[in-house]
Formats: structure tokens, sequence, C-alpha cells
């Protein structure tokens, strides 16, 4: 009957959702923060040269407070 595929139905929906949920926690442990950095497309890579550049880490984003607002003024 109908019902009889429910645990194969479970079994390969628990492992097709397994890597997305797996995922933050493998990188909370390895990296310090629970997203990932995808740099396929242009801007991706923007962002990212950006936060190495402000805060000397890719993972490690600035918000405004952050960013100065004027050069420093040479003496």
């Amino acid at each position: 009957m109908w019902y009889e595929m429910i645990p194969g139905f479970a079994i390969c929906t628990v492992a097709l959702a397994l890597p997305a949920f797996i995922a933050p926690v493998l990188n909370k442990l390895a990296l310090g923060n629970s997203y990932q950095r995808l740099t396929r497309e242009r801007y991706q890579r923007h962002y990212c040269l950006r936060d190495e550049r402000l805060s000397g880490d890719t993972y490690k984003t600035i918000g405004l407070e952050g960013i100065p607002d004027e050069p420093p003024k040479k003496q």
C-alpha cells in the first residue's frame, strides 16, 4: 500500500536535508562562525575582499561603525 513507502521517503528526505543542517555546525567548529562564504559571483568576491581588507579576516564582517568615514589626516 501507499503507507509502505513512508519509511523509505523519510530516509531519503533526511539524507538529502542532513548536509544543510550539518554545514553550519561544522563551520562553527572549524572556522568560528556558522555561515559559508561563496565566491561564485563577482559581487560575492568583492564582499569577501572588502571584509578581508577591513577586518583582516574574510569571515569576520564589520558594520558601518567599523568603516572610516574619511581618510586619516596627515600631520
